[in-house]
């Protein structure tokens, strides 16, 4: 469930109309403000989800108010959801403890949190078509199921994200962020993959050096031990001795190889 805080860096204007903003919310004017305040700044409906939405966004759990760089934080990841992160969010609501599942009651729940009373007849008709059980589990998979048969369940979420990222700097604004976040996660995984390369290659290379090594090992071991001649023996002794230690020495750069190699697949 990470975000990605790094790639919402803002120029001083940005802070200026966040502030300008925030400024608004705060109604009680004492620097700090309440997810119920912000739903109100927006016009949205006081459901659980989207209180719910900003305690897992960052709002604190201990029932106190969020400065300004929280509010910013909240407001700020979930408009830069995109569309398959802003449903993985979703359900990650109900699915606290992260066990991949969430139950049908729980479903229910989240589509008549989503929908007010007067806009419940597309889920209605929706529902009577999937097979829900009083018991049963809904995996994730499942979940982008559903949302494909039926898009309208969840149009209520995405119609909260973009009514407030028109609120907030415009809808152009965020996609253009989340633009910049594609190209950039593309460059580092293609960095990542160029240096998995080259150490993959690295670590072939080194492997056919001990192969030839080894082999060259074994053969002086076997001369000195069939040689009857005492300098010839001296000779191989000191080129077993450099080779043993190249050996040795190889064995603790392959181990550190493998420990780069790891991080970088991280």
């Amino acid at each position: 469930r990470q975000t990605k805080p790094e790639f919402m860096a803002i120029t001083q204007r940005e802070v200026e109309g966040w502030m300008e903003h925030f400024e608004k919310m705060d109604t009680e004017a004492i620097g700090a403000v309440t997810s119920t305040q912000v739903l109100d700044y927006l016009g949205f409906r006081q459901t659980k989800f989207m209180h719910a939405a900003f305690l897992l966004l960052g709002e604190p759990h201990d029932g106190s108010r969020m400065d300004f760089g929280e509010t910013v934080k909240c407001i700020g990841q979930f408009c830069f959801f995109g569309k398959d992160e802003l449903l993985h969010f979703a359900y990650s609501i109900f699915d606290n403890d992260d066990n991949g599942w969430i139950s049908h009651e729980e479903f229910l729940l989240l589509l008549s949190d989503l929908h007010s009373s007067t806009n419940r007849g597309r889920t209605t008709r929706a529902l009577r078509e999937i097979d829900l059980l009083d018991d049963g589990k809904l995996e994730y998979h499942e979940f982008l199921t559903v949302n494909r048969r039926f898009p309208n369940l969840f149009y209520p979420l995405f119609e909260s994200q973009g009514l407030m990222r028109q609120k907030f700097f415009g809808t152009r604004h965020w996609i253009r962020k989340l633009a910049k976040y594609q190209k950039i996660k593309a460059e580092l995984r293609e960095e990542r993959k160029n240096n998995t390369d080259k150490m993959e290659a690295a670590v072939a290379w080194g492997e056919r050096r001990r192969e030839v090594r080894n082999e060259r090992l074994r053969k002086k071991r076997l001369a000195a031990q069939n040689t009857q001649s005492i300098l010839k023996r001296s000779i191989l002794s000191a080129q077993i001795y450099a080779l043993s230690w190249a050996a040795k020495h190889d064995k603790k750069e392959k181990q550190k190889a493998g420990k780069i190699n790891k991080n970088l697949m991280k």
